[in-house]
């Protein structure tokens, strides 16, 4: 789990960034620098109280209907490839894409085009038949 905090966090000596960001990874098992008063108080925090605070915050509003449909999910490039449990290169050879490209998706330094987005569902649904068309001559 990853949270994004400010106060406490730098208060306890971990390095904040310019834009006073602190990211920090949780062990659920074992999160270490946080007081038990804080973990209880993220257990008590309800669905409610989360879209509470978000529709406060004039800095980020809330999406209406209408844009939330207009959005386009991204096929998720890494689970795609692994699902099929193939390396980054096996997957770049397979399908004709860049290697380079595909570890820049994977690592989300890139975004693939519309079309590109397609034809990854079309591998994440049907990827013999991908692989059929790309062999045939």
């Amino acid at each position: 789990m990853w949270i994004l905090g400010y106060d406490e966090q730098y208060k306890k000596g971990y390095e904040m960034s310019e834009e006073k960001i602190v990211r920090v990874k949780l062990d659920p098992d074992n999160p270490q620098g946080l007081s038990e008063d804080t973990l209880k108080k993220w257990d008590a925090i309800t669905d409610e109280d989360i879209e509470k605070a978000a529709a406060s915050d004039p800095d980020a509003p809330l999406l209406t209907e209408e844009q939330l449909s207009r959005m386009v999910r991204r096929p998720n490039v890494k689970a795609i490839r692994e699902s099929l449990s193939m390396t980054q290169k096996e997957f770049a050879d397979t399908f004709g894409i860049p290697l380079r490209t595909l570890q820049e998706w994977e690592q989300n330094r890139r975004i693939p085009d519309f079309t590109t987005m397609s034809y990854l569902r079309v591998i994440a649904k049907k990827p013999d038949a991908v692989k059929e068309a790309l062999n045939s001559k």
